[in-house]
């Protein structure tokens, strides 16, 4: 029999509030708590464009079923987000990957599946943690019509 458990309480108020996406990733033994706060805008064809502004890192304390306080710094991890995808790595063992960054790819596909010739994989980019900074990796036209990008991670095992 499974049985579901609320794993915290969070209060948002309702109303004219951004798209948020929730991921769950593991650090260090800790379980934390990715949103992903975005917002719809529309192109000169009327064509929607979702896009991410800011995320939000907290550690869940799963045993009382809280959020503690919002996290500034990953120290030298990184964390890559994909479509229904997350994991966590040190940084400082590949070359290229900024620190307490947040790596991102599109999961707007919805937004995008009526825009001609495309739409899909242009939110995507590296949040700093520290400053709330995003490096945009793509601000051209998607030619995909149908193909979210997506983070591939080599096996390590040998």
């Amino acid at each position: 029999m499974v049985q579901i458990r609320i794993l915290a309480e969070m209060h948002y108020i309702q109303g004219n509030l951004p798209d948020v996406q929730y991921y769950l990733v593991e650090l260090s033994s800790a379980l934390l708590l990715v949103s992903r706060f975005g917002n719809i805008t529309f192109d000169d064809d009327g064509n929607s464009i979702f896009y991410t502004f800011k995320f939000e890192v907290s550690e869940l304390d799963v045993i009382r079923g809280k959020l503690k306080k919002e996290m500034k710094t990953m120290g030298d991890s990184s964390i890559f987000l994909g479509r229904n995808w997350a994991t966590c790595i040190d940084s400082c063992k590949f070359k290229g990957i900024k620190p307490n960054h947040i790596y991102f790819t599109d999961d707007g596909f919805e937004y995008d599946r009526d825009v001609e010739g495309g739409g899909v994989g242009r939110d995507m980019g590296a949040y700093n943690l520290e400053d709330e900074e995003i490096e945009s990796f793509y601000s051209g036209q998607s030619t995909s019509l149908i193909c979210p990008p997506a983070w591939v991670i080599p096996s390590l095992i040998m």
